[in-house]
């Protein structure tokens, strides 16, 4: 393991003694809500908020924060957090205008908000609660909540919170004023002791880090994407790799198939599909269809002996989460027999949730003309 975290040694790295895995998304939603209540430190950055029943009590929660006076700040995507004007409303009249920025990244400010959306989103996630940090793609919103299946870690590290504090708040937002610049990744020792290392990428080093991790001769990979479109040059990667792919079935898309614009969108994804495993004649591609569930479960998984990892994030390593969108994701290194058998079992949960799909019936699928034409106009926007 020690050789293989050798070649990251341009990212800061931290050795991690407590990490462990929340199940569920209610699980999430109570976690989020039980630490809004008990923490002195609050940073959350989501893509949007909700204000729906269970979103509300988050908002209930930051009330209670407010009286208290503590310290709380959250990030939203400009264009995305504020498609939904009731969101603003319930701000301001809850008195929370304080603890809110809404960022854009690349200040396209001619653009409409909804053509400025469909060029990018800031898209990272993460939850901040005094030493407690949660690494995850979900967002703040009630189907997060309930039925849209998500990964959750939380890392319990005191250094962690404050670099990701530095890196990811108080670098964006200059008013909090407390922003440190790093001049070097000096934090970045791997002790023979360390059992498990975590360090951050964003969406311009997403290539080079899976690169590196492909060259490894790991025995079993396995990536899984809400959204799948690769990059022309996850082409190149992928090829010969013993790899399998999860993705959503048509019926556990984000999109609803019942919806008579966004079905085109879920058809989108099935011709994706249907073009990358005819490129990829190694792939062993699965879709996951958990009844009266949407998949989130993004990640990527590789096992060698003594060692695996895994990656975390917002994530869809498709071509907009490449080019068009800003990510954050995590990479977790780790030898901790307790850690791995959690990998191990959200590989099977996933496997044991979905099917394996061929070529053929992809192909059978017969997307209409309007979905083939929107693909090759529009492929580089999802």
């Amino acid at each position: 393991m020690e050789i293989f975290l050798s070649k990251f040694r341009n990212l800061s790295g931290f050795d991690i003694k407590s990490i462990r895995k929340i199940n569920t998304p209610n699980e999430f939603k109570d976690f989020v809500c039980e630490n809004l209540k008990e923490a002195s430190v609050c940073f959350m950055m989501s893509l949007y908020i909700g204000n729906g029943e269970k979103s509300m009590e988050i908002f209930d929660a930051l009330v209670e924060r407010k009286v208290k006076n503590l310290e709380t700040v959250i990030v939203l995507d400009k264009n995305r957090g504020k498609r939904n004007r009731e969101i603003l409303n319930v701000i301001k009249d809850k008195d929370l205008e304080d603890f809110f920025y809404f960022y854009d990244f690349k200040k396209y400010y001619m653009l409409p908000a909804k053509i400025r959306e469909l060029l990018y989103v800031y898209h990272p996630k993460v939850y901040i609660f005094d030493s407690n940090v949660i690494l995850t793609g979900a967002n703040l919103h009630d189907t997060y909540f309930s039925n849209r299946i998500d990964r959750y870690f939380v890392v319990e590290s005191e250094k962690f919170a404050d670099y990701l504090k530095n890196e990811m708040f108080y670098k964006i937002l200059p008013s909090l004023g407390n922003y440190t610049k790093l001049l070097d990744n000096s934090s970045f020792v791997v002790e023979i002791l360390t059992k498990t290392y975590i360090l951050m990428f964003d969406n311009r080093q997403e290539e080079e880090i899976l690169r590196k991790i492909l060259l490894e001769d790991f025995q079993d990979i396995f990536l899984s994407t809400a959204y799948l479109n690769f990059p022309e040059a996850y082409f190149d990667l992928f090829n010969y790799k013993n790899i399998s792919i999860v993705t959503a079935g048509p019926e556990c898309n984000t999109f609803d198939l019942n919806n008579k614009n966004e079905k085109y969108i879920v058809q989108l994804y099935s011709l994706s599909a249907y073009k990358t495993l005819d490129r990829l004649n190694n792939m062993h591609y699965y879709e996951f269809g958990r009844k009266d569930t949407t998949f989130h479960f993004k990640g990527l998984w590789a096992f060698s002996n003594g060692f695996a990892l895994t990656v975390i994030g917002s994530t869809n390593f498709n071509l907009r989460s490449n080019v068009r969108d800003e990510e954050r994701n995590f990479l977790i290194v780790t030898k901790d027999e307790k850690l791995i058998q959690i990998y191990k079992e959200e590989i099977k949960f996933m496997l044991e949730n979905s099917r394996k799909v061929e070529l053929e019936e992809l192909k059978n699928r017969k997307p209409s003309l309007l979905s083939k034409i929107s693909y090759h106009l529009f492929h580089r926007y999802f």
